[in-house]
């Protein structure tokens, strides 16, 4: 819906573009495209990804979380550095750098799940690993 309404403020009529595309080179943007159109626009895209921001980082507390309980359970260290990792990482993307942790913790993750014979082992043997053993939260 942005999208249309700084079309639009831009006085682009979306069926003309869509019908010929040649339409858009024969716009002089110097003169189209001014501070007082575009400004609510970026505001709203940097607000949306401060928001976005927000999001990750409680969303990979969560996860955190549950991976220190799935250590807990599993006796795998594993898990519980993996979740400070997606931690760090979902504060870190602000700057960039947290993408880079966020993939590394996620290998992490899949190797913890896939590779590490202990919990592969525990979960197979543990006949007693039911919903009833599962950590309840209070409501």
């Amino acid at each position: 819906m942005i999208a249309i309404d700084f079309l639009s403020a831009l006085g682009i009529d979306i069926s003309s573009v869509w019908s010929n595309p040649a339409v858009l080179s024969s716009i002089n943007w110097e003169e189209v495209v001014t501070l007082d159109i575009i400004w609510p626009h970026v505001t709203a895209i940097i607000g949306s990804l401060i928001l976005l921001f927000v999001f990750v980082v409680v969303a990979s507390v969560f996860l955190r979380r549950s991976l220190i309980i799935v250590s807990e359970k599993t006796g795998v260290r594993l898990f519980g550095t993996t979740g400070l990792l997606i931690l760090i990482g979902a504060v870190l993307t602000i700057i960039g750098i947290g993408f880079i942790l966020l993939w590394i913790a996620l290998i992490l993750l899949n190797y913890c799940i896939l590779f590490d014979q202990d919990i592969n082992r525990s979960i197979a043997l543990d006949d007693k690993w039911q919903v009833s053993n599962v950590r309840k939260f209070p409501a």
